[in-house]
């Protein structure tokens, strides 16, 4: 089976999140994993568990993994129209993000956790709705094709 390229793409995007996601557990466990004693020099302090572990793992990164799961059975036309404006859209969410430090006081949520927390979700609802317009619009094209006898490219 030959895969197209938003598929390579989004399966890409997919590992990002589940790599994260891995990372933020691996932060959170450090103890029990072994990866450092407890009250050692070499565990993560509460900012790094704080500020990387918990956004990464527990804020609901998972609807990214799930979107960017279900988009590589879309379409090719379906993923350029979310891509378009998908993309300039997690580019703002991610400097917002990251332009939050995670003791600072400057967060709208109250801290990068929730941050991570509402945007994914907002960026995974975002998405959603990009993909349900296109392959409205797409369906109606080809119906619409279909009805005054034109033939529909497959």
């Amino acid at each position: 089976m030959k895969f197209q390229r938003h598929q390579i793409i989004l399966a890409g995007l997919l590992g990002l999140t589940l790599i994260g996601m891995l990372v933020g557990w691996g932060i959170l466990n450090s103890q029990h994993l072994g990866f450092c004693t407890p009250g050692s020099y070499d565990c993560p302090t509460s900012s790094l568990i704080d500020g990387v572990g918990f956004p990464l793992y527990y804020t609901n990164t998972w609807p990214l993994a799930l979107i960017f799961f279900l988009l590589v059975f879309v379409r090719k036309e379906i993923f350029r129209w979310w891509w378009k404006f998908a993309l300039p859209a997690g580019v703002l969410v991610l400097y917002w993000i990251l332009q939050t430090s995670p003791g600072s006081g400057f967060s709208i949520f109250g801290g990068r956790s929730e941050e991570v927390h509402f945007l994914s979700i907002l960026f995974a609802l975002y998405s959603m709705i990009i993909v349900f317009v296109t392959y409205f619009g797409y369906w109606l094209r080809v119906r619409w094709k279909n009805r005054n006898g034109n033939i529909v490219r497959k």
